[in-house]
Order: structure tokens, then sequence, then C-alpha cells
């Protein structure tokens, strides 16, 4: 049993280093002909790998310029040092071979021991900074009453509290696109965070047209990434970047540690 998983693991190294290469060659125009068309096909058929290679695309050029100044400093480091002795020799190449192991068991606990986990606590930053409450209009009818209550309670952080006045405030079971929308936000603030439930809010925002179509974009992408769901999160992020949306650098740098 223990030879069949070593053997799995063994091969799903060699398909992800077989994509990695691929991409890599791709985006410095190395691809040959056998390897252009798997790459095309791996672009149609594979949505994870469709989406490294944007997420890579986007940050090829500052990964370029980080490579060149390391390839810089070492070529540095070769021209200054002496000509190595056998032992130095044999250390040197002990060190590549320590590395070697050391990268490989970093991928195996990256891959296979939930290291989507490592990434979660990077929005945390993020969600603190809650979203402004909204101006409210007077009005002596119930549902208003209700909101405002709904709204003094958003500022208060009595998230809820708020989510009880929204629904409360909401007429005929007709909720607004602003109801909506700081239900969602209630219910990522709340303690405990309803991830599955904000997401669903904000999703029911967009039905009601594009009033926080951007925002949503930003706070569902935040509650994919609290899942653990990087794929959906990337997703978000990679529109708000690539059509200049709210927040975008802040997206930028989420993406950035996603690809890392």
């Amino acid at each position: 049993m223990k030879l069949l998983k070593i053997l799995f693991i063994i091969s799903t190294l060699k398909k992800m280093k077989t994509k990695e290469e691929l991409i890599n060659k791709y985006l410095h125009n190395e691809l040959d002909e056998k390897e252009t068309v798997l790459f095309n096909n791996l672009l149609k058929t594979d949505p994870d790998f469709a989406n490294e290679v944007e997420l890579k695309t986007i940050f090829f050029a500052d990964r370029s310029s980080d490579l060149k100044i390391e390839l810089e400093q070492k070529l540095k480091e070769r021209t200054t040092s002496s000509t190595p002795t056998k032992a130095r020799t044999f250390s040197l190449v002990y060190r590549v071979a320590a590395v070697f192991i050391i990268g490989l068991v970093g991928v195996l606990a990256f891959y296979f021991f939930n290291a989507t986990q490592n990434n979660t606590y990077i929005v945390d930053d993020y969600i603190k900074q809650k979203h402004d409450a909204p101006s409210i209009m007077m009005d002596n009818s119930t549902q208003e009453i209700n909101w405002q209550k709904a709204i003094d309670a958003y500022r208060k952080s009595d998230y809820k509290q708020a989510i009880v006045k929204i629904n409360s405030s909401i007429e005929n079971n007709n909720p607004t696109s602003e109801h909506l929308f700081y239900l969602g936000l209630a219910n990522l603030y709340n303690n405990p965070p309803n991830y599955e439930e904000a997401i669903k809010n904000l999703k029911q925002n967009l039905e009601k047209g594009n009033k926080y179509y951007q925002e949503v974009l930003w706070y569902s992408s935040l509650c994919y990434l609290k899942q653990e769901n990087t794929f959906e999160a990337k997703k978000q992020l990679l529109e708000i970047v690539k059509n200049n949306y709210w927040k975008k650098k802040e997206a930028q740098a989420l993406l950035k540690q996603l690809t890392k």
C-alpha cells in the first residue's frame, strides 16, 4: 500500500514537472511543435493549467527581473571564488543534493498536505478593513426603520443584529441589491463568519444589477480564500486586475502570493 502511494506521488510530481516545464518554455518562447500541441490541448481541457498560465503570464516580468538579479549575483560569486578542491567539489555536490531533497519534500508537503491552508491567513488584514456603511434615507415605514437599525448595528460591528434587522427590512421577500450586499458583508464580518452564506448573498446581489459588481468580486474572493477555494478566488482576482477594477493593487498582491 505504501509503495502504491509513493508511486502515485512520483507520477503526480512528474506530471506537475511536465506542466511547469511547458509553462516556462511558453513564457520564454521555447516550445517545439509537439510541445505546442500539448500546451494548447492542456489549455483547452485543464482549467487549473489555463489559470496557472494566465497567472504566471501576469507576473512573468516581475519574476524574470528577480531571476536576473539572482543570476547576476551567482555569476559574481563564481568569478570571485577560487578554484575548488576535490573536497569542496564533493561538498558542493552534497549541498546540491540536499537542496534537491529539501525541495522535493517541500513540493510534497505543498501539494499533498493541504497547502492551501497556508494561504488563508493573507486575507485577514483585508477583512479587518470594514466596508463603509451606506447613507440612510429617513422614512417612517417599518422596513426603513429596521433598515436604519440594521445599519446602526453594522456601524457598531454588531453583525449578528445587523443580519436580523436587514432581513426584517426586506419587503415582500424582495431584497434590493443594497440589502444583499450588506447582508453578505455582515455574514463575512460576523463572529463566527459564515462564508458560504456571504458568497450566496453576494452572488444574489449581482442578479439585481451591477451597482456593487466590483465590490462583490473583491469580497467574494476573500470568502473563497478563507474557504481554501483558490481556484474560484483566482478567477475573481484576475477579473479585478484585468479590468482595472476597485482593489486592483490588493488583488495583484494576493495573486502574487498565491503563485509563490
